[in-house]
């Protein structure tokens, strides 16, 4: 097995960070990894925000206040969906400019930064720090919003918190579901297979796990988070 793919079959998530600065070059070279992911037609439509600025970090920790990683890490990263320079590439070239209701700009927006943050992961690991992704940005989006100066056409997806983790003996990797790779075509008997998972992680004893793997699958879509849903129409 080589090396990267030896990171990339061990990498787990780390929320306990040491206050440690992370080094500009190590940091460019990260931001630099992340800009080189796959991206649809080179369009790019994502950004990166580094938030260094101890103050502005716990101010977004109070906000989020059940990540407090974010706060304690070395750098953290908000990735955003960008289509400003799009708008404004509309302007210049006199064409119109509408993206609203358009659900393929969501999913091409949302791929351009799974990607980019992807290569920001796998990079910053193979420097010797840690990471966890930071999906609750979504639930302070507006605030970030305004914290951040995002124009029109943004829209804040997810963080990524990076830096030296206190305890590096947590070596546990999380099992994941092995029954979603198919050959040809999908396989829809999986009720069997949710229950043999849910078995897995419950052995597995992860203290932050307070569900059963498919109860806390079958909760996700019960409830739309209106605030999204209204910030998304003000920045789309």
């Amino acid at each position: 097995m080589n090396e990267t793919i030896s990171l990339l079959k061990n990498r787990r998530s780390y929320r306990n960070f040491k206050n440690i600065e992370i080094p500009q070059n190590h940091l460019d070279e990260i931001i630099l990894a992340s800009k080189q992911a796959p991206s649809s037609m080179n369009m790019q439509v994502y950004s990166i925000i580094i938030v260094r600025d101890k103050k502005l970090k716990q101010t977004i920790y109070e906000l989020n206040p059940q990540n407090p990683q974010i706060n304690d890490c070395s750098v953290f990263l908000v990735y955003v969906i960008d289509y400003y320079r799009s708008y404004l590439t509309a302007q210049k070239y006199g064409k119109p400019f509408s993206i609203e209701n358009n659900q393929d700009v969501l999913m091409t927006g949302s791929i351009d930064v799974a990607l980019a943050m992807q290569n920001a992961i796998i990079a910053s690991e193979s420097l010797g720090y840690q990471s966890v992704c930071i999906g609750g940005v979504k639930a302070i989006a507006d605030k970030l919003v305004e914290l951040l100066d995002l124009p029109r056409y943004v829209f804040p997806v997810c963080g990524l918190c990076i830096g030296v983790s206190k305890d590096l003996t947590m070596n546990n990797v999380k099992p994941r579901y092995p029954h979603n790779v198919f050959v040809d075509k999908y396989d829809r008997d999986q009720l069997s297979y949710i229950a043999q998972y849910d078995k897995t992680i419950i052995d597995f004893s992860e203290a932050r796990e307070t569900l059963v793997w498919s109860d806390k699958v079958s909760n996700y879509t019960k409830t739309k988070n209106e605030k999204i849903n209204e910030l998304l129409k003000q920045q789309f």
